[in-house]
Formats: C-alpha cells, sequence, structure tokens
C-alpha cells in the first residue's frame, strides 16, 4: 500500500466545467501535472417511479452524475494531453447503468450514461494513451444509503440482493480504482469493472 505524498482540499461544484478546471490548475501548481483522475462525484435524489419523479429530480441527478463526467473527463484529459504524458481517468458508475431498478429513473439512466461515455472517450483518448475506464459498485455501506441500511427491513432486502455473504466497503472500490489506475491496467480502457458482490450475476 502506498502511503504518504501531498493532498489538497477544493470545495467544487461537480457539474461546472468551469469549477473543474479552475481545480485543476490549481492542483497542478500545487502538486505537479494530472495523470490520474478519478470522478467520484454523484447524487441520489431519492426514490420516485417515472410516474411521479419531478423533472427538476431528472435534470439534477443528470447534471451531477453525466454531466460532471462529461466535463471531468474532458477537464483531465486536455490536461494530460497539454503535458503529453500519458494517464488514467476512473469514472465511478453504479451497477445501476448496467440494470433498471424499480424507482430509480433518473439515477439509472445518468449512470448508464455515464458507462456509455466511458466508452466513447476510451476511443478518442486511446490515441492519446489515456485510458478511460468505469467500477460500477453495488451495494455499499457509505452515506449514500445510510437512511436504507438503518432501516432494518430494507438492510435485509439488500443483503439478500447480494450473493457474497456481506454489502460492499468502500475499500473494495477503491481498491478496483487503485488497480485501473496501475500500470498493471495499461490496457484496459472502455472498460466497466463491476463491484457487486455477485448483484449482477442474478
Amino acid at each position: 500500500m502506498h502511503t504518504g505524498g501531498r493532498a489538497i482540499h477544493l470545495a467544487v461544484d461537480a457539474s461546472d466545467g468551469a469549477a473543474l478546471e479552475a481545480a485543476a490548475a490549481t492542483a497542478e501548481r500545487s502538486l505537479g501535472h494530472i495523470d490520474r483522475w478519478v470522478f467520484n462525484a454523484g447524487v441520489f435524489t431519492g426514490y420516485a417511479s417515472i410516474l411521479d419523479e419531478q423533472p427538476s429530480a431528472h435534470e439534477h441527478t443528470m447534471r451531477v452524475n453525466e454531466g460532471g463526467a462529461w466535463h471531468g473527463i474532458r477537464v483531465a484529459a486536455r490536461a494530460m494531453r497539454t503535458y503529453g504524458c500519458t494517464g488514467r481517468i476512473v469514472c465511478v458508475a453504479s451497477t445501476h447503468g448496467l440494470v433498471g431498478g424499480r424507482q430509480l429513473p433518473s439515477y439509472c439512466s445518468s449512470k448508464g450514461a455515464v458507462v456509455n461515455l466511458v466508452r466513447a472517450a476510451a476511443v478518442d483518448l486511446a490515441e492519446h494513451r489515456i485510458n478511460v475506464n468505469a467500477v460500477c459498485p453495488g451495494f455499499i455501506e457509505t452515506a449514500m444509503i445510510r437512511d436504507d441500511l438503518e432501516d432494518e427491513a430494507i438492510r435485509r432486502e439488500l443483503e439478500a440482493a447480494v450473493p457474497w455473504p456481506r454489502l460492499g466497503r468502500p475499500d473494495d472500490v477503491a481498491a478496483a480504482v487503485a488497480f485501473l489506475m496501475s500500470d498493471d491496467a495499461e490496457w484496459i480502457t472502455g472498460t466497466s469493472l463491476v463491484v457487486d458482490g455477485g448483484f449482477t450475476c442474478i
């Protein structure tokens, strides 16, 4: 495991391309040129069927989840190309970008868009030796699903949906991202690495 290094903290609206460009410039000035980029911003506005979901919720979800990934890939790739360096870009999508989910129309469509955006960007950026991949987590014990996990009935339902005998942990996703960032993944691009304990196998 790599330890040490330097980090800076910036508050950024992930759906704002100009803000992401400014953040990238700040990172370059503080830490050096960008050769690794993880886009891990996302929102979930709540459960609602396509009959009931509000247009504003759909637009917000798409703006952050898909629009943010689009801006993020573009900003990172342009920075990498400026320095003529190879690079690795990983977007965190979701298993719900691969399968449908009840009362999740906007979340599923936004993450599905990220999955196919990664494929398209991988084709465009291959000549520059910039890899673009996605990680698709399943049910991970994070703040995004905290309310569900605190409801015993829902937690049991989620656990029953996963063949592996536990829900996912942030470290499971981090390990997948670290692999895609490594030199071992040089010839992997445009893929979506599923980290879901077997959820999508059923």
